[in-house]
């Protein structure tokens, strides 16, 4: 073992104010957490941004911040992942497709992290709206706008997570 020689040396990054002008991204989970701040961000940045989230309450609440804050108007696109079908997602794609023409990100952001418990505790229902939320939606939502990204210069597509794994802890999952 070799211990460090110097501390890491955090830079800090100031992106160009328009780094993001006449882009056009959309931002799962856009109603909270870090998906919002992505929405906040990327409006401010310059990007049309298309918030999408279980419903339209929350997402209504970010689309004023950005608005108050004098960026464009913000698209508002509602779909619950752990319901949604093909249909659904090609639907939101096609909206997309016709308000504007192209996209150029697609940043993943929406998910659902319920509380960790033992495995004997589990209900098959929690844990396929688990896989429904968190992997096939985001596949689903991608493939449905893999021609709209296809469109755009250099596309990117994003998937965040959260930082729940990076700590160990011991669930007890055998029954007594």
């Amino acid at each position: 073992y070799k211990p460090m020689q110097a501390p890491i040396k955090l830079l800090s990054y100031r992106p160009p104010s328009a780094l993001l002008e006449h882009r056009v991204v959309l931002v799962t989970g856009a109603g909270q957490g870090l998906g919002k701040a992505l929405a906040l961000a990327s409006a401010a940045l310059g990007a049309h941004v298309i918030m999408h989230g279980r419903g339209a309450a929350k997402l209504e609440k970010t689309y004023d911040e950005i608005v108050a804050a004098s960026h464009a108007k913000p698209a508002i696109a509602p779909l619950d992942f752990a319901v949604a079908r093909d249909l659904d997602y090609e639907r939101l794609a096609q909206t997309i497709g016709d308000e504007f023409g192209r996209l150029d990100g697609v940043v993943h952001c929406a998910a659902w992290l319920p509380r960790l418990q033992p495995l004997a505790q589990e209900k098959l229902d929690d844990w396929l709206a688990l896989l429904r939320i968190n992997l096939a939606g985001p596949f689903a939502l991608t493939r449905a706008c893999l021609p709209l990204l296809c469109r755009s210069e250099d596309a990117s597509v994003i998937f965040t997570s959260e930082s729940h794994g990076k700590s160990a802890r011991t669930i007890s999952s055998l029954p007594d």
